[in-house]
């Protein structure tokens, strides 16, 4: 998985729990306030510079 950290992705490894259809659980590797990246994470490696979009385009 990758979340956004600045202008960063950063790779963090990550333990899957449940999994239901389209969705899934993680159950750690993850810190609270952590941005995870959902959308183009498959085109990215770790420490790739990003831009993250604000609120308003995430929602078109």
């Amino acid at each position: 998985a990758f979340v956004a950290e600045g202008e960063r992705a950063l790779r963090r490894e990550v333990r899957i729990g449940a999994r239901q259809e389209d969705q899934l659980e993680i159950v750690e590797g993850l810190r609270l306030g952590d941005s995870l990246i959902v959308t183009g994470a498959h085109f990215l490696r770790d420490n790739n510079p990003i831009k993250v979009a604000a609120a308003a385009e995430k929602a078109q």
